[in-house]
């Protein structure tokens, strides 16, 4: 995982209002997974999982940006 790179999701989520309502880490298949909830004071969640932190918060991100909430 590269924590510049995580850091940089995190903030670009937070600086557009997003908060992390949730995070969970949990095994699936034996294998390690991790869950992010976002949410926003105009009432919208998003949400990503991954088997990294990165790989679910980018998938946070493009959803975001997909919906028109970031650019």
């Amino acid at each position: 995982m590269t924590p510049n790179l995580l850091e940089h999701l995190l903030k670009r989520m937070r600086d557009h209002g997003w908060m992390v309502a949730v995070h969970n880490d949990y095994r699936q298949g034996g294998e390690f997974h991790t869950f992010w909830l976002f949410t926003h004071e105009n009432g919208y969640f998003l949400k990503g999982e991954g088997k990294t932190d990165v790989e679910a918060l980018s998938e946070v991100v493009g959803k975001a940006v997909i919906r028109g909430y970031l650019e």
